[in-house]
């Protein structure tokens, strides 16, 4: 009875993240992105692949480093530019510069919560400036690598997300996306925007 019970548990799980996946790859910008729970590893990165496909054209998921400031997230001031040539010069940060991408945070656990308020912010604010543009870029990835219930991301950046996965126990298997896949996605971004909540 366990064991059934387990196997139950792990194929319900299995489907919930294989579901969510393939909603986020339809509708990121509306759905926001996923904390994933036990992220580390091969299942992680077939989850993601299965949440961001490789289509021609787009630019694949941009992996932000941990410790980064919030000059680095979101831009600053160029000393060096801004002394050359006497006026002031802005460098954009790395979510301006990855415009358009998916982004992933490793070890989402590790992030202070400062970090996580510069980093939804702005993802907001480019969210706000793109309202009547493409509908991709603004995904965000929390990949949650910590092993007790005290090592969680900020909840500020969970709270922004659509979906809580936990892909412990899971195989790679279970999280592969059905081999139609692509022409599903297409039929389904064409209907995407008809839809109405």
């Amino acid at each position: 009875m366990t064991a059934l019970r387990e196997s139950g548990d792990r194929a319900r799980r299995a489907s919930d993240a294989a579901l969510a996946a393939i909603l986020l790859a339809v509708a990121p910008r509306e759905l926001g992105g996923a904390s994933i729970r036990l992220a580390a590893g091969s299942v992680a990165e077939a989850w993601i692949d299965l949440a961001v496909p490789e289509v021609p054209g787009r630019p694949r998921p941009v992996r932000l480093p941990i410790g980064l400031t919030n000059e680095q997230l979101a831009g600053g001031v160029d000393l060096a530019a801004t002394l050359a040539v006497g006026r002031k010069v802005m460098q954009p940060g790395l979510i301006e510069r990855n415009k358009g991408c998916a982004l992933i945070v490793p070890s989402a656990e590790r992030w202070s919560a400062e970090a996580a308020a510069c980093l939804v912010g702005r993802i907001d604010q480019r969210c706000d400036a793109d309202a009547d543009g493409p509908t991709e870029g603004h995904l965000l990835l929390a990949l949650d690598e910590g092993c007790g219930e005290d090592e969680r991301p900020p909840e500020l950046l969970c709270d922004r997300l659509a979906f809580l996965i936990d892909l412990a126990g899971l195989r790679e298997a279970d999280v592969a996306g059905p081999t139609d896949l692509t022409d599903r996605l297409e039929a389904a971004r064409a209907l995407h925007p008809n839809v109405a909540v």
